[in-house]
């Protein structure tokens, strides 16, 4: 298959695809996984696929339990069934390196390389180490615009 970039439309995500693009057989996968932020998730990812011509595949998750506003095992279930897919390498957007930085601790490197053992399949994480702005200003100077990009920063999760 060849590359799967795990792809939700912001920044780390998109960042992702542009480190991956001249690869032949990049395809982005989209997980409705009952995120707050869905529906914007959903807007950003098809101005990002019209755009940039990208091949999505979306898929629905099976319910993902929550603590506290924080999804469970997330991006596990996320290689698990980006894993079914059967790509040459998984592309995940995180910018953790250590899980001590990590309020969710699976979204850092050192959680992708032990996952990339458990599932059989190499996940890269090309924003892994860099600054935000970094990963905008690339992004930016790349032609998209930050109203293309959603970010859940600032986002009113409510009562969750």
């Amino acid at each position: 298959m060849g590359s799967l970039i795990l792809f939700s439309g912001g920044w780390e995500s998109v960042f992702c695809y542009l480190k991956n693009k001249n690869k032949k057989d990049t395809t982005c996968l989209f997980l409705d996984y009952g995120q707050p932020y869905l529906k914007e998730e959903r807007v950003a990812v098809a101005v990002l696929k019209k755009s940039l011509l990208l091949n999505v595949i979306e898929r629905k998750v099976p319910l993902i339990k929550q603590k506290k506003g924080t999804f469970l095992k997330r991006n596990r279930t996320f290689f698990n069934l980006a894993s079914n897919f059967n790509p040459d390498e998984i592309v995940f957007g995180t910018r953790n390196i250590f899980p001590f930085f990590d309020k969710h601790g699976d979204s850092n490197l050192w959680f992708a390389r032990k996952e990339a053992k458990r599932i059989g399949i190499p996940i890269r994480t090309p924003a892994a180490g860099l600054l935000k702005a970094q990963i905008k200003k690339t992004v930016l100077n790349a032609g998209i615009s930050e109203e293309q990009i959603f970010s859940s920063e600032g986002y009113n999760y409510g009562n969750l």
